[in-house]
């Protein structure tokens, strides 16, 4: 089969390399070249485009290809692969099966009809080392959650971040600011801890605070309230970048079961999950698929959104093929082995209990069993034992499949660094024996099919699991994707959203009524849309709810009652904005565009709309006005939660419940949602209270933005000398450059010269050398930066738009402060010395609303916490640190210092103790020269505070604490008392990672020993033990083994979350399993010179990538200043060492590590859930541990 290019005129992307400033792409056009620029990873994508319904056209086959230079900033390549199934979800529970386990091996054939606008196409992008697969197949998805949306993160992955509690060796993004970096780059971890949710449900939170820069991770941080997050505006159906779920193996269940259908069908769709464990018949082996990826530098994963299922890979560049050939099979000839069926069902049920207490998860479920029963949004969107344990279910499967799985409803989508003549060739060879199903075609339900009375005009109230009192307003407007160009929709979430002075979300703070107030598209399909607000309440705000609502309509008529021109306006200025986002945006990892590519193939209408480029948009005055007239009181439905209403006979409401002259009625709530047992009572919107928010008597008013004051205009590179360092270099510091006024600061500088962008990232420690190590000092420390960002909201909003973005949050040592700006000084300049100054602006911070929203939002943050985490998220980010690192302090201890405190106590913390006796550690990084940098520099260390007369010198936030050599153990109740689910963390702790030798200014050998040695154990553990405790056993849902890296230490880590099986069980499963990997496997390998070199090879690869954003630059160095570390080069030294390793001192690092008792140091966490039994004693631990009297000023154990 000959691949079809696209037709002449359409643009392509082109590479081009330039000594400068690396790969980058052009878009080009008959006419000429633009001068918008895509940074994008080097890539190479084939996308094979079935035969969908799109805006009434049925598009054919299409093939892009996107081939790149050989570059070394990567070696890995990237496969997408997308199943389109019909719009709405088909049944009403997920199966749980891996498709690579139950149907073998597939191959996907090409459609013969091809439509005129698609018939060529040639995607042409700087190709990385790295080859990436993601792969989407139209599967009859029950689950009717939204992929990502402008302005509405998505919950697919619940996987901590690396950055907060224990960083990966591999993670996705690079280690916080206090901690040592992880072993090897940014690319995700082959196995991480958690697969990505097949089922997607959108978060009802925003991930993210306005004003803070979410890379940064503090992992000391207390749990802070967030703030709207912008709508971004750009070209496409997904404007902002696709997530990328966490890379998993693809035996990840997505559930899916059997239900009727509203035609009375009844339909078993295949899942994400179902495609991964048992092999295709070419290679039955259990498993190969995912041991070639992982033994050849990769990984894969799938999810299930609305209206596809996705599949994707990644393996190193010289095995693209082999991975493809394996890849295809699973399509082509699925074996639906019987032996998986059960083991993917409990899965599946592990999965579903382990997300039992989201209230997120909650909301989506009560949305869909309140909707209109006849409509497929209605049906359950995961699946459990009660809904999959069918007896029919394989037959069902196997029909499903002939059915669906059609080469008409798929996109492929392949990243390579070869030629694109060879990768089409690899495409028709593999892929050309998926079958066409003539009557495979998607179903696509009609717009009016889904408001009814069982939907809108309806007051939903709700009893959630954390007491966040929320409100959620939704309304069903006609579908947004097929007019994507108008960008509508990111238009009025972001004025509802807008924090901006005098906004909707700024005024209803002033109130003290709101702590949060978001906008954005709940759920976009190809039938309709969700538009969304949610609102996080104080308890006055609760108590003034239908005020609240009330704001939020008078302000959707002040968008209607603009006229065309200051609409047209508006929309200018965010088109504006958008497209310096768009010409000056990072590189984007390649796994990250595949995945979006193979989403939006469907969705586009024209080639060139693949790149988003915001000059593509035209303004629809129209369609705006249309869609905001969508947004009134009788379209709505309206969700009210609180743990204060009453689920027994009390249905009177009381002045503590309500207050205003249109109080919410507050019922008693009499009815349960079967699934999760959610209380919950539905009545009509009470007909006073439509006539109250339509009409004007509302006494809040609101004002629009004027012109953003922070867009910047320089966007000129610096010039760049021979003598420019490649390594930061210290300008302030030293003692003859010691200004006398500010003795303790030091200053490093690096002026970018390899992404030639122009962004600028400042990094500054401010520290208290007077601290007190207290739970006290720690809980104001936290108020007090919450209270900054808080009062700066009004003025950084705007900033936050054209990313200018500031993060400040508080460590043990005293605070954190990171700007990330344009370069543009006239504008960066100004927003640094806004927020330096509100640091020590006592009478901007003597604002008592402010300190009120501030205190009750942390207030809730920290009583929640407990019931917003997963158990193995929380067993991580916070039970392990409380137990292994100094100081730590317990939630508990936290709340009670933040209820206490005044606003007096605050500001005499801030005059007194925070701002006294201050150093000064900074590091400015990016488009800036010496002088700029100093000016930054200068603009900080003029705050008006006590400096201390020290040297200032990077040193570990916190403690580890050292354990002797023995086997410990600590047991503790899950945090959240109805969760059943129980975590067991099993942690074997090695030596220092770097002992800097101060003689060379160099790690030693034997630390830089000890950090190789721990890389090549993780690489080679992860996939066996995922496929072992996870696969075989069937212990739990979450199942991870990896490596961690503190600042003085590292670790192999085990961790396993299971609502089947006891803690006990669990715990000697682990143990078993790390005991026999040394025969199984390690011994194996000693015998194996090839395998070990090859794993040596993978590892070195990691380890010499370059940084793919400057924002991944600047936090590797930072993290060696920070830390004190100052090894720069630290990847290349353990490169160094890494020849001199060998199978013999592999097995021997493991014997002492893990399995010889008399040398290992071992801690054992079991958190274990309601019903569970605490007693540890037959597993004879050394030291069993007391969680409740740990001692926070002991740093070694016993």
């Amino acid at each position: 089969m000959a691949i079809p290019r696209f037709k002449e005129g359409i643009p392509l992307l082109e590479t081009f390399e330039d000594d400068d400033e690396g790969p980058w792409v052009e878009e080009r056009t008959a006419g000429g070249t633009t001068s918008s620029r895509v940074k994008l990873a080097l890539v190479i994508a084939a996308c094979v485009l079935g035969a969908l319904l799109l805006a009434g056209l049925v598009i054919g086959l299409a093939v892009g290809i996107v081939m790149g230079t050989s570059s070394g900033r990567r070696n890995e390549v990237a496969v997408s692969y997308v199943i389109h199934t019909d719009s709405v979800p088909w049944s009403d529970s997920y199966l749980p099966l891996t498709l690579s386990e139950l149907i073998g091996t597939s191959q996907l054939v090409p459609p013969t009809t091809v439509d005129d606008t698609m018939q060529s196409s040639q995607l042409v992008v700087p190709s990385s080392a790295q080859t990436f697969a993601v792969i989407t197949t139209p599967q009859p998805s029950l689950t009717e959650v939204p992929s990502p949306t402008p302005g509405m993160p998505s919950l697919t992955s619940e996987v901590p971040s690396p950055t907060l509690g224990v960083p990966s060796l591999t993670p996705e993004v690079p280690s916080p600011t206090p901690r040592v970096p992880s072993l090897a780059s940014e690319e995700p971890s082959p196995t991480p801890m958690e697969p990505s949710s097949t089922a997607e449900v959108p978060s009802l939170t925003p991930e993210h605070p306005t004003g803070s820069w979410p890379v940064a991770v503090n992992p000391h941080a207390i749990p802070a309230p967030t703030t709207s997050s912008p709508c971004p505006t750009g070209l496409g159906p997904s404007s902002s970048p696709t997530r990328t779920p966490t890379s998993r193996p693809l035996r990840w269940t997505s559930p899916q079961g059997p239900s009727t259908t509203p035609g009375g069908r009844r339909d078993w769709p295949i899942s994400a999950s179902t495609c991964s464990s048992s092999g295709p018949s070419k290679y039955p082996r259990e498993g190969e698929y995912s041991e070639y990826l992982s033994s050849h530098g990769g990984h894969d994963n799938a999810f299930t959104s609305t209206q596809e299922t996705n599949y994707y890979f990644a393996v190193d560049s010289g095995y693209l093929e082999g991975a493809l050939d394996r890849f295809a099979q699973f399509f082509v000839s699925p074996l639906f082995r019987s032996d998986a069926v059960s083991r993917e069902i409990h899965a599946v049920n592990a999965e579903h209990e382990k997300n039992r207490q989201s209230d997120d998860r909650r909301v989506w479920q009560l949305l869909k069993h309140i909707s209109n029963p006849e409509h497929p949004f209605s049906m359950f969107a995961t699946g459990s034992l009660q809904t999959l344990n069918q007896s029919d279910i394989l037959q069902t499967l196997v029909e499903s499949y002939h059915r669906h799985y059609s080469a008409n409803q798929m996109q492929l989508v392949v990243y390579g660094r070869d030629p694109a003549p060879l990768l089409s060739s690899w495409i028709d060879t593999y892929f050309s024996d998926i079958k066409t199903t003539p009557t495979a075609t998607p179903t696509t339900f009609n717009t009016t099919s889904f408001p009814s009375p069982h939907f809108t005009r309806t007051l939903i109230y709700f009893r959630p699991v954390a007491d966040i009192p929320r409100l959620l307003l939704i309304w069903q407007t006609p579908p947004m994707q097929p007019d994507y160009r108008a960008g509508v929709a990111s238009l009025v979430c972001g004025l509802l959203g807008s924090d901006s002075a005098g906004g909707l979300g700024d005024t209803l703070k002033q109130r003290g009524w709101v702590t949060r107030l978001e906008a954005g598209i709940l759920l976009d399909t190809d039938s309709y849309s969700l538009f969304r607000v949610t609102v996080d309440l104080t308890a006055s705000g609760l108590a003034h709810a239908s005020e609240v609502v009330g704001g939020v309509f008078k302000y959707v008529r002040l968008l209607a009652m603009l006229d065309g021109d200051r609409v047209e306006r508006l929309w200018n200025d965010s088109v504006n904005i958008a497209q310096i986002k768009f010409d000056y945006s990072p590189k984007t990892k390649p796994i990250n565009y595949v995945v979006n590519i193979a989403k939006q193939m469907r969705l586009v209408k024209e080639p060139e709309d693949f790149l988003g480029n915001p000059r593509r948009l035209l303004f629809n005055a129209t369609l705006l006005t249309q869609t905001i007239s969508w947004l009134v009181p009788n379209n709505t439905i309206l969700l009210v939660g609180a743990q204060t209403l009453d689920t027994g006979g009390n249905t009177s409401a009381t002045p503590s419940h309500q207050l205003g002259q249109h109080p919410l009625p507050w019922p008693a709530l009499s009815q349960v949602e079967p699934v999760y047992g959610i209380h919950y009572e539905k009545i009509p919107i009470p007909g006073h209270l439509l006539e109250f928010w339509e009409s004007d008597s509302s006494d809040v008013s609101f004002q629009l933005p004027g012109p953003n004051p922070f867009v910047p205009s320089d966007f000129s590179i610096l010039p760049t000398s021979e003598n420019v360092s490649a390594v930061p270099v210290m300008v302030v510091g030293k003692e003859e450059e010691k200004e006398p006024a500010q003795p303790s600061t030091t200053l490093w500088w690096l002026q970018d010269t390899e992404f030639r962008e122009p962004r600028v990232n400042l990094h500054c420690n401010i520290w208290t050398n007077t601290r007190e190590v207290s739970p006290r000092w720690t809980a104001l420390t936290a108020l007090y930066t919450i209270l900054v960002k808080t009062v700066l909201v009004p003025y950084t909003y705007a900033a936050s738009l054209t990313e200018h973005t500031f993060a400040l949050d508080h460590t043990p040592l005293g605070l954190h402060l990171h700007f990330r700006l344009f370069s543009d000084s006239s504008v960066a300049g100004g927003f640094v010395e806004m927020v330096v100054e509100a640091l020590s602006n006592t009478s901007l911070l003597n604002n008592d609303v402010a300190f009120s929203l501030s205190k009750e939002a942390l207030v809730q943050n920290l009583s929640n916490y407990n019931y917003t985490q997963l158990p193995y998220i929380y067993t991580i980010r916070h039970i392990q640190r409380v137990i292994m690192e100094r100081p730590h302090w317990e939630n508990w201890q936290l709340l009670q210092e933040v209820q206490r405190t005044t606003l007096k106590d605050l500001l005499d913390h801030v005059t007194n103790s925070l701002l006294q006796d201050i150093s000064l550690l900074c590091f400015a990084h990016g488009n800036v020269n010496r002088q700029q940098a100093q000016q930054y520099y200068r603009v900080v260390a003029t705050l008006p505070v006590s400096w201390a007369n020290m040297t200032t010198k990077g040193q570990p936030t916190t403690i580890e604490v050292r354990l002797s050599p023995g086997n410990y153990s600590v047991a503790i109740a899950a945090l959240n008392p109805e969760d059943r689910n129980s975590v067991v963390n099993v942690i074997y702790q090695s030596d220092s990672l770097c002992a800097v030798d101060g003689g060379k200014n160099r790690c030693t050998e034997a630390s830089l020993i000890t950090r190789a040695h721990l890389g090549l154990l993780e690489q080679m553990i992860a996939d066996a033990c995922f496929q072992q405790l996870r696969t075989v056993e069937q212990l739990g849902y979450v199942v991870k083994c990896f490596g961690a890296v503190h600042e003085t230490s590292g670790s192999l880590q085990t961790l396993v979350q299971s609502i089947d099986y006891t803690p006990q069980r669990v715990l000697g499963s682990i143990d078993s399993f790390l005991h026999s990997f040394l025969d199984t496997h390690l011994l194996n390998i000693s015998s194996d010179g090839d395998t070990f070199s090859l794993q040596v090879n993978i590892l070195r690869a990691k380890l010499l990538r370059r940084d793919l954003t400057i924002d991944e630059k600047t936090n590797r160095l930072w993290t060696q200043i920070n830390t004190g570390m100052e090894q720069f080069d630290w990847n290349q030294q353990t490169v160094d060492v890494l020849a001199r390793l060998s199978p013999s001192s592999l097995v021997e690092f493991y014997r002492q590590l893990v399995t010889d008792a008399s040398r290992y140091r071992k801690m054992a966490i079991v958190v274990y859930g309601r019903g569970r039994d605490s007693n540890l004693s037959t597993f004879n631990f050394t030291y069993p541990l007391d969680y409740a009297r740990l001692d926070q000023n002991r740093t070694t154990l016993p």
